[in-house]
């Protein structure tokens, strides 16, 4: 949505006072009546459903990753500091009671 901060703006009935009898009109700069409030839709929707689209498409694990840690698992090269398990178990609880 876009906002035109150069527009006309006057002031506004108290909310309180809206539709009641005897109200009065609301006036712009230089007594003119305002336009109509209008919204404008630009073209970054569509871009956002496409790219949102892409994504869904893509899947969710990495099987390169996977095959290269699983072939470093076999071998028994595959090493990981405890704080780095620490971490991602702290983590994970962490976002677990926050849901």
């Amino acid at each position: 949505m876009r906002i035109d901060l150069g527009a006309n703006v006057g002031s506004t009935a108290d909310a309180g006072q809206a539709g009641k009898a005897g109200s009065r009109a609301v006036l712009g700069v230089g007594g003119a009546v305002p336009e109509a409030d209008s919204a404008q839709l630009s073209t970054d929707q569509s871009k956002l459903q496409a790219l949102s689209a892409a994504v869904l498409r893509l899947p969710e694990i990495r099987q390169e990753k996977v095959a290269a840690l699983a072939e470093q698992v076999q071998r028994g090269t595959y090493q990981v500091e405890a704080r780095q398990t620490a971490e991602a178990l702290l983590t994970a609880l962490t976002a677990n009671r926050a849901a």
